[in-house]
């Protein structure tokens, strides 16, 4: 447990450094926002899905980002499913926590770092 508490306290450092750099490597100025802070672009448009089905998925910071779209060939999507990090980490919680005491258990959860708002899907 304590390994993958130094990690995440590792992952927090190294993210520190990234937005370090990224910060001293933003403009002043953007192209995409406008001085009274709106964005430049066209109106929002409809999302036409082909008929048929797809799957794409991303890397996430807690691990894969999935989603399942299926269409009729209407206007809008008939279905979509999310697979999220934290529902198919939360999956592991059984095993982890075999041969720990009960107040060990809320160390644990927190050592996966699940967002709970997405482990619901």
């Amino acid at each position: 447990m304590y390994d993958r508490y130094y990690v995440r306290i590792l992952e927090m450092r190294e993210s520190l450094k990234i937005l370090e750099q990224a910060l001293k490597d933003i403009p002043s100025t953007s192209p995409h926002i406008s001085p009274k802070g709106q964005a430049i672009g066209k109106a929002p448009r409809t999302f036409r899905p082909p008929k048929g089905e797809a799957y794409a998925r991303v890397e996430a910071p807690k691990g894969e980002l999935g989603f399942y779209l299926y269409s009729d060939g209407k206007g809008y999507p008939w279905r979509l499913k999310i697979r999220s990090p934290s529902f198919t980490n939360l999956q592991a919680l059984p095993t982890l926590v075999q041969g720990a005491m009960i107040s060990d258990v809320v160390a644990i959860i927190g050592s996966i770092d699940p967002v709970m708002g997405e482990a619901d899907k």
